[in-house]
């Protein structure tokens, strides 16, 4: 968990490296994936509810909020996704045949950087930025 939240912060090309002078600022979620299922229709989740997965050639997902957040329809979400795994668009009907789509729930929990600081403090949490780390 650790290395992922420094990928996110430091090495996402997508985000310009997160700055010391932002930390106050942040908040860091935490979503843990179940309830996994496959899918008979690529139509078969609801926005809002359902994380979808898709494997093809690269793999890509969309946490259940996603959709929602972004005002989508299932299949503009659809359509983001694949272009999202396969860097081009395709209508639903032109999908490959071998794509898979699985649908999942997400139960989500954050934390503010002056919450993890005063845990920190208060010796709920240890620092997972480095062991000399002093809130």
């Amino acid at each position: 968990l650790r290395d992922y939240a420094l990928a996110s912060a430091f090495r996402d090309r997508r985000f310009k490296p997160l700055q010391a002078n932002e930390l106050p600022l942040i908040h860091c979620g935490v979503s843990l994936l179940t309830n996994f299922e496959d899918v008979d229709s690529i139509w078969d989740w609801e926005v809002g509810k359902h994380g979808i997965w898709i494997c093809e050639k690269r793999n890509a997902t969309y946490l259940p909020e996603v959709a929602s957040q972004q005002g989508w329809t299932q299949e503009q979400a659809l359509r983001s996704l694949v272009v999202k795994a396969l860097g081009h668009d395709y209508t639903a009907a032109e999908l490959p045949p071998s794509m898979t789509l699985t649908r999942y729930q997400s139960s989500k929990a954050g934390l503010s950087f002056a919450a993890y600081k005063q845990q920190v403090a208060d010796g709920l949490l240890r620092s997972a930025l480095n062991p000399g780390f002093r809130a």
